[in-house]
């Protein structure tokens, strides 16, 4: 009988290694991460609420396809998991977004029409510690950073490529290329790149067409290529972080997707991104002669705007202070009280108070008879030598 049991009823002591429960814990793959992002968004809870998991269905439902993460609440969940996210974003936040389109997937099945899951955006927002334009340097590349600063120009929305799709003209050979985020470009084939195996559409011998195709033979289809939206912004240092006699920094920041179109010219805003470099010149001969220097910018994955409409103060006031206001309203030297109240320390120019007190109220918008509509802004140009306070006026 104990034969036929295979020796299970001889008497022995038998076990079994037990599971390691910290073995889904570890964080040493990229797999590791993915799986560790996953858990976050399904697990973590504050107050009761499983934040990201029912903020990534809503957005969904609502066709917005992205959702906001706090990284101290990522670092809250799983501290190394916020550190590889600001140490190795651009390694670890595709990671993040993969995650998120496999969680929503499993969250809104079945969607209508049997559709395909759609990829989700991560956009990251942080309160900690900021760093200033001037500060930074080369130790900061690759890194996630919070920069604050002013909006002084966005351009219009733009078509970026992230995968290309190309066609041989000599054989039709085709081929899918992948394109980096952010100002990064990519290098066409110069040569055709059909496997010597493939047999010649055109009857050729197999391994022949590669010889045949033309130098540079590989032209893009734009159809069959996936593009998404980009904007390019331009970030100054706020005034205040202005050292005395120094000129503001600027700082060219890449905005993409749902990130575009936030924000105007003006606004107040702190930016998360990954500070990258891109290559300096625009020519052939500037890129030869300056091969190894790069241009700075900012590969934002979170925007956060300060108090006010669109990051523009909205200051409140007492009725006592609407009183008053009311008061010098109806006084008939309103004018030359606020022109007065321009650079107090600075002696005399009264016209330029005047004109910068004109430029700060603005005009109103005027339509005549004839239809011609005349716009409200007031423009000021001021010239002067050297020394006479005209930066100081504006």
């Amino acid at each position: 009988m104990s034969q036929g049991l295979g020796g299970w009823d001889a008497g022995g002591v038998f076990f079994a290694e037990p599971i390691d429960q910290g073995a889904d814990d570890r964080l040493e793959t990229r797999a590791d991460g993915e799986r560790m992002f996953k858990k976050f968004i399904k697990q973590f809870r504050y107050e009761d609420e499983f934040v990201y998991r029912d903020q990534l269905r809503r957005n969904y439902m609502l066709r917005r396809f992205y959702f906001e993460v706090d990284l101290e609440h990522v670092a809250a969940f799983r501290p190394e998991l916020a550190e590889v996210l600001i140490n190795s974003p651009s390694d670890y936040l595709p990671l993040f977004e993969t995650a998120a389109t496999e969680v929503v997937d499993e969250l809104t099945r079945p969607r209508p029409h049997a559709e395909a899951v759609r990829a989700i955006q991560v956009m990251l927002k942080d309160t900690r510690s900021v760093t200033p334009i001037r500060h930074l340097d080369s130790s900061k590349i690759g890194k996630l950073v919070r920069v604050p600063g002013i909006v002084i120009q966005a351009a219009a929305t733009k078509a970026k490529a992230t995968n290309l799709y190309l066609e041989c003209r000599g054989c039709q050979h085709n081929m899918r290329l992948a394109l980096k985020p952010g100002f990064g470009g990519a290098l066409l084939p110069r040569s055709c790149q059909r496997p010597q195996g493939e047999g010649n559409p055109d009857g050729a011998a197999a391994g022949q067409g590669a010889a045949s195709c033309p130098f540079d033979p590989y032209m893009i289809v734009p159809d069959l290529s996936v593009a998404i939206d980009q904007q390019v912004l331009k970030l100054q240092e706020a005034p205040e972080e202005i050292p005395t006699g120094e000129l503001p920094r600027h700082l060219k920041v890449s905005a993409d997707r749902f990130l575009t179109e936030r924000v105007i010219p003006g606004t107040r805003v702190s930016m998360i991104g990954i500070y990258d470099i891109t290559q300096a010149g625009q020519s052939r001969k500037e890129r030869k002669e300056s091969v190894a220097i790069r241009n700075p910018y900012l590969r934002v994955v979170g925007i956060t705007t300060e108090t006010g409409v669109g990051g523009r103060t909205q200051a409140t006031f007492t009725e006592e202070e609407e009183s008053e206001f009311l008061r010098e309203a109806r006084s008939p030297d309103v004018i030359k009280t606020i022109a007065r109240s321009i650079a107090p320390a600075i002696w005399g120019s009264d016209d330029i108070k005047m004109a910068v007190a004109c430029l700060l109220f603005g005009g109103s918008r005027k339509q005549l008879p004839d239809g011609m509509r005349l716009r409200g802004d007031v423009n000021v140009l001021l010239l002067g030598d050297p020394g006479t306070a005209k930066s100081q006026f504006l």
